[in-house]
């Protein structure tokens, strides 16, 4: 969560992870805890405690909370799941009876692209291979008989 004001263009959210730190433990400032019903905590608020400037001096608040982390959590499973779906998907386009990628050059824009729409490029990895499926043709019209001759097509 930033505190920015609307009209400040030279705030960068990487800028803040690039400053050196003085300690780990001692760059979160504890806010406050919701306790729900039960009297379990549901989430914790937590500021940082070094004072950020941006380029025009306007102050940078940086906030981390529990709650907003278990979001960001069940988002990125949730496209993971969706990816993976669409993955299944694709494959079992390319194993039917006439599928329209036939070579890996062609399947593997299709992977990337699923990748991308779901961002999840760092988070999953995809490997492509191809492979021939042996099949076996008739030569001549007509029932098979004794001089029968299969030919072996590559699918």
């Amino acid at each position: 969560i930033e505190g920015v004001p609307a009209g400040a263009p030279s705030v960068k959210p990487c800028q803040f992870r690039h400053q050196p730190r003085s300690s780990a433990k001692n760059l979160f400032s504890y806010l406050f805890d919701t306790i729900d019903e039960s009297g379990e905590v549901r989430y914790t608020l937590q500021v940082c405690s070094e004072e950020t400037l941006t380029k025009e001096k306007f102050r940078l608040w940086w906030f981390h909370s529990t709650r907003k982390s278990r979001r960001d959590e069940a988002a990125r499973m949730n496209r993971l799941e969706r990816a993976m779906q669409d993955l299944t998907d694709l494959r079992g386009r390319l194993i039917g009876p006439r599928p329209r990628l036939r070579t890996k050059e062609q399947v593997q824009p299709a992977v990337d692209r699923i990748l991308q729409d779901r961002q999840v490029q760092g988070r999953l990895r995809v490997s492509v291979q191809q492979y021939d499926t042996p099949r076996f043709r008739q030569l001549k019209p007509g029932r098979p008989g004794q001089q029968f001759q299969p030919a072996l097509c590559r699918r």
